[in-house]
């Protein structure tokens, strides 16, 4: 996926993924868990809220990655 930035800066990233997982914003890692986790409801800001926080952006096209790894069988 792929935002638009008018300006460098940073933005607010949550992820709430119930699988381990990675981010990468720009080619750069910004976020990893290997933590499987219960579907929660609005898990806003704690550790069972999955992967949070802000990453950098830079004027124009930034490309986001996302990989989940799926259970096998």
């Amino acid at each position: 996926r792929f935002l638009r930035c008018p300006q460098t800066g940073s933005v607010w990233l949550h992820v709430n993924s119930t699988l381990p997982c990675k981010v990468w914003v720009n080619q750069q890692e910004s976020f990893s868990s290997a933590m499987i986790r219960h579907l929660r409801p609005a898990a806003w800001g704690t550790v069972e809220g999955g992967l949070h926080g802000e990453v950098p952006v830079v004027a124009g096209w930034n490309e986001f990655l996302f990989k989940v790894v799926a259970p096998v069988g």
